[in-house]
């Protein structure tokens, strides 16, 4: 019998085992591609921990392609995948894909009316950010830690692969706004994980059962092993590599399991439910855009602009723009009017990529404000050390 056949039994959501549908899973964004044995869609988080039994607790004696060195027992495993949208082939796996597109729903939004509350979101892993967005967007809120895949990735895979985007400067990667999660582990049941601090801590340390037992075993490992841990932190100022025990805590006054989860594409739990922290966007906007012709420029060039903080900083060179360029005319008729107020504000740099051809890079720098007057002197303020360099900038 067929493993797709036996996980019929024991799910209520699909299960497909097709050529086609395999074929179609064997691939996300990246370059590589891995076959998987089947496609679950789970119903909901009670699937999900049929699933996980089914997995863990009976390493099946079917036959199969993946077979345990010789052994006539197949090893099987899950890899979640939410919309699949990821460069690293994190969704992909040889045994069972999870594909969490009936897990989609907005279960809470909270825009935090009370003094000091923290506004926040409760959602399943298989939305689209996209349509979280617009529900936030709804009460005036954002999760800043979007990436440039926005429209197409879902929520569940920005906390995978601990997600960071264009905000990435101000705001940090999805981590910083995880506030907790409902995960299914290895025992197959459902867990909340969060940060514990002082006697909450205590009390879980103290636990009984499966997550008692988790919880002591990685204290031991950060008290243990502490300074080793943070010598071995990536000194970098955007890290998504996964198992980052240097921000869990010290195993003592505080552990958050959570934070270990993401980043960690799923493989230490299949998350169900995620409470997002959100932020409320400052509305006006100014931007920098410089033209950097000698690329020698950058070394100083880029400390001067991080030292005003701007909310994103962003680059593309002179081979996206001639290919930006070439679609230029359709841009044009899309934004009719508005292309013309848009060429006559970069009239001077129009006129020097005419004499002078395309920069060999473009450095876009964002600052946001409560006021547009704000916004703008901050924009001026960098525009004006900028020219110190010599390097071609306009404000708007």
């Amino acid at each position: 019998m067929s493993l797709g056949n036996d996980l019929r039994k024991v799910v209520e959501g699909e299960v497909e085992d097709t050529p086609a549908v395999l074929d179609t899973y064997s691939r996300d964004a990246s370059l590589f591609c891995v076959v998987p044995q089947a496609v679950v869609y789970p119903r909901d988080g009670a699937d999900v921990e049929r699933l996980v039994r089914f997995v863990s607790g009976q390493v099946t004696e079917h036959q199969g392609n993946a077979l345990d060195q010789g052994s006539s027992r197949r090893r099987l495993n899950i890899t979640p995948r939410a919309a699949g949208t990821d460069m690293s082939g994190g969704p992909l796996g040889t045994s069972i894909i999870l594909d969490t597109r009936h897990l989609n729903k907005l279960i809470e939004l909270s825009p935090s009316t009370s003094l000091g509350a923290t506004a926040y979101a409760v959602v399943e892993p298989g939305m689209y950010f996209r349509n979280f967005d617009k529900e936030t967007k709804k009460k005036g809120l954002e999760l800043p830690s979007y990436t440039a895949s926005r429209e197409l990735c879902a929520v569940g895979g920005m906390v995978g692969n601990d997600a960071g985007g264009e905000k990435n400067l101000k705001y940090g990667k999805t981590a910083r706004w995880v506030e907790e999660l409902e995960v299914v582990l290895a025992d197959g049941k459902t867990h909340t994980l969060k940060n514990y601090q002082g006697e909450s801590l205590v009390k879980k340390l103290c636990e009984e059962g499966f997550e008692g037992r988790m919880y002591r075993a990685v204290a031991r490992l950060v008290r243990t092993h502490g300074k080793v841990i943070a010598a071995a932190k990536p000194k970098v100022a955007k890290n998504s590599s996964g198992y980052a025990l240097w921000d869990i805590g010290d195993g003592t006054t505080s552990l958050n399991l959570a934070r270990l989860m993401v980043g960690a594409q799923g493989t230490l739990g299949i998350i169900t439910k995620i409470k997002f922290k959100l932020v409320r966007p400052q509305p006006h906007m100014a931007m920098v855009v410089m033209f950097v012709n000698n690329l020698a420029q950058l070394g100083e060039l880029v400390p001067e602009v991080l030292r005003y903080k701007p909310d994103s900083f962003e680059s593309y060179d002179d081979h996206t723009f001639r290919i930006a360029m070439k679609y230029l005319p359709e841009l044009a008729g899309q934004m009719r009017a508005g292309m013309l107020s848009l060429a006559w504000q970069f009239l001077p740099e129009l006129w020097m990529m005419l004499t002078g051809g395309v920069p060999k890079l473009i450095l876009l720098a964002e600052f946001r404000a409560d006021s547009q007057e704000e916004a703008l002197r901050s924009a001026e303020a960098i525009a004006a050390e900028v020219r110190k360099n010599k390097s071609h900038v306009s404000v708007r």
